[in-house]
């Protein structure tokens, strides 16, 4: 009897087919992890946006002032007893429903939590523009932020927007003493028809008028000598993209993709 030879791959054809697969590997799995990098700076976006629209929608609905609190590390809210932006603090550390938190951290959007520093996302750039008077000349001042500092926006029972750029240790979630900073450390933003603040595009030479405050995240932070570098890498030269949430005078927070 004869027998047939069962069919079968010879041992070149799998190895081409497994140099086949590695290469495809190779080619896609970079992409795909950076792709979910993005997606984090994403999220990372929308959750900062959401908590300004959160301490907005909040001061509405009650007609008492509610802050915004900013630090490197987290935001949280803070709503106050009275519709000023000076007035003492109600609660601490709220649900955006005006929710007491049940403990320090419970409210608190971490701006450094570890999906976020994985993917190397932050803020690397903070500005704003308030009115300032001169000589008695009121008039629209853009503030370039440090890093390093803190800010605090405020939405007055009126529905104006204030900020502050000096540091109330009297406003965390944790603090039980009064606050010791007060009407003269706030400064009421610039209204829409009056932008204070230009935003460069990191090289082009565009620019973005803004009233309020800008924030802009991307990957690496502050790394180019001040500017945020656009890309996913220190010298800005792989995905050419940051997103800016802006938080306006008279309208509700926005973001957009950096230029």
């Amino acid at each position: 009897m004869t027998s047939k030879k069962r069919p079968g791959f010879t041992l070149i054809e799998l190895m081409v087919v497994l140099v086949i697969i590695g290469v495809f590997a190779l080619v896609t799995v970079p992409h795909l992890v950076e792709q979910r990098r993005r997606n984090v700076l994403t999220d990372f976006t929308n959750m900062f946006e959401q908590s300004a629209a959160d301490a907005r929608i909040l001061a509405m609905q009650t007609r008492r002032a509610v802050v915004m609190e900013y630090r490197k590390d987290k935001i949280w809210i803070n709503t106050l007893e009275g519709a000023n932006c000076w007035d003492d603090i109600a609660q601490r550390c709220v649900h955006n429903k005006g929710q007491k938190a049940d403990d320090d951290n419970e409210n608190e959007f971490r701006l450094d939590s570890e999906e976020y520093k994985h993917s190397m996302v932050s803020v690397c750039d903070i500005r704003y523009a308030a009115i300032t008077s001169a000589s008695g000349v009121s008039q629209c001042t853009q503030t370039v932020v440090s890093l390093s500092n803190t800010l605090a926006l405020c939405y007055s029972g009126k529905g104006e927007l204030y900020i502050r750029g000096a540091e109330d240790s009297g406003v965390s979630c944790s603090a039980t003493g009064a606050l010791s900073l007060g009407f003269s450390d706030w400064s009421k933003a610039c209204p829409l028809w009056a932008a204070g603040g230009t935003v460069d595009d990191g090289g082009s030479g565009q620019t973005t008028s803004y009233s309020g405050a800008m924030f802009r995240a991307n990957r690496y932070g502050n790394t180019s000598g001040g500017k945020c570098p656009l890309g996913g890498n220190p010298t800005g030269d792989v995905l050419g993209v940051t997103r800016e949430i802006y938080i306006p005078a008279g309208g509700a927070p926005y973001s957009k993709v950096g230029i």
